[in-house]
């Protein structure tokens, strides 16, 4: 009779210097910081005084990091578009009240 064997998949943690490796070379302080920050998750546990992360972690926050910015951009394209609307709304508005016509209309 067999028994079913569970697999877990071997989850690989990461040093301060291979955090600060893949985040484009960064000093070991500069993680300290970003994590102080917020820019960076804290570690997932440490080990005497040496931090470690899990890399699924790691990825994980770079999706969400990603996601925000796209997100944060798009907001911002919005907000120009709306923007700009809103001048042109204006502007027709002030043209109206001192009279001048559509084709006499502000540039």
């Amino acid at each position: 009779m067999e028994r079913a064997v569970e697999h877990h998949p071997v989850q690989k943690y990461l040093r301060v210097a291979h955090v600060a490796a893949r985040y484009g070379g960064i000093s070991a302080r500069t993680v300290a910081r970003r994590v102080a920050r917020g820019e960076l998750p804290a570690p997932d546990f440490y080990q005497g005084r040496f931090p470690y992360w899990n890399e699924e972690t790691l990825t994980k926050w770079d999706a969400a990091r990603r996601e925000e910015q796209a997100r944060r951009a798009a907001d911002k394209t919005n907000d120009a578009q709306a923007s700009q609307r809103n001048h042109q709304k204006a502007q027709a508005r002030f043209a109206a009240d001192v009279g001048l016509g559509p084709a006499q209309g502000l540039k």
